[in-house]
């Protein structure tokens, strides 16, 4: 079952994975970062180093956090907002480590998870290995891999785990949202993160299709390293824009498929998919899931605020 930040036993030493740093991106999550870094700290090994990058660009935030923080933990004030990507380079570029794990605040780790990741042994065009992602407080399957589809633009999960992979080995995957450790050498490759086309939305698509553009492999599943992620749990359509919504307000709805909409007309690789794709399949989603937010239980005017944002996301995805 998921692993728990309950206890405040003083630890043992524990080896070091010399290779490894961590990199938590946060942006008001104190107590969920807090519980992130003690599963790092009661693992079977422990990273070289834990960088926090708080997106907070609040000083009483900051110093909140700060005093929740072992010292052992690295504290970068990034205050860049809800742009994920630039608090992802921020904390790379602030280590010499040759491997970078990335992991999103709402999550904990596994206890051998840092060292199955640190003892993997990369092929040459190898970018990234990523650790299973398990629903919080489950053994079920939030994310094991990524299929996309670049005409309807759908993207699935793989949420359960291949016969090959269900004792230790690896597959390959197009990409990988929420954990990943990523290889300094391929960060460099590609400048690390689009924090302009993709602040928050598809940030992981991007960089895993321009690391394959220039050579990698770009993410293999470790099957026997997990993570649990808190909130990872299927949505009823249209329910993943209200939470989007109420977290982040219409910028982070509108971003959303914005985000969408520059990564298929990047990275479509025709003229028909890139059509079907951005003139049909997305304007299509998008009135499926207004349809869906009139017949949501909320108060339409709440719901309004956030279909409005999906169109307005639409229009700038057209635009960039």
């Amino acid at each position: 079952m998921g692993a728990s930040c309950a206890s405040r036993t003083p630890l043992g030493p524990r080896p070091i994975a010399s290779h490894l740093a961590v990199v938590i991106p946060t942006y008001r999550r104190p107590v969920s970062v807090s519980c992130l870094i003690q599963s790092l700290l009661r693992g079977t090994a422990q990273p070289h180093s834990i960088l926090v990058v708080n997106n907070d660009s609040s000083p009483d935030a900051h110093a909140q956090l700060a005093s929740m923080l072992p010292s052992s933990v690295r504290l970068l004030r990034g205050g860049f907002g809800l742009n994920l990507s630039a608090a992802r380079n921020l904390g790379w570029r602030s280590t010499s480590a040759p491997l970078i794990l990335f992991l999103d605040d709402d999550n904990v780790v596994a206890p051998d998870t840092i060292r199955l990741l640190s003892e993997h042994r990369f092929g040459p065009c190898d970018a990234a290995i990523a650790p299973v992602s398990l629903i919080a407080g489950t053994d079920k399957v939030f994310c094991a891999g990524i299929r996309r589809s670049m005409w309807t633009t759908r993207t699935r999960g793989r949420t359960s785990l291949p016969v090959g992979l269900r004792h230790a080995g690896t597959a390959l995957t197009e990409d990988m949202p929420n954990a990943f450790a990523m290889r300094r050498t391929a960060l460099q490759a590609v400048a690390g993160f689009d924090s302009v086309g993709f602040p928050f939305h598809y940030s992981e698509a991007d960089i895993f299709f321009r690391l394959r553009q220039v050579g990698y492999e770009p993410c293999r599943v470790l099957s026997n390293a997990r993570v649990y992620h808190r909130t990872g749990t299927a949505h009823a359509i249209g329910t993943e824009y209200m939470r989007a919504y109420e977290l982040g307000g219409a910028t982070r709805v509108s971003d959303l498929v914005a985000a969408r909409v520059t990564f298929h007309r990047r990275y479509s690789g025709t003229a028909g998919q890139r059509f079907v794709a951005c003139r049909v399949a997305i304007p299509l989603y998008c009135l499926l899931v207004s349809a869906a937010l009139l017949l949501h239980s909320k108060p339409r005017a709440r719901v309004r605020p956030v279909a409005l944002a999906m169109w307005h996301g639409l229009a700038t995805g057209a635009r960039r």
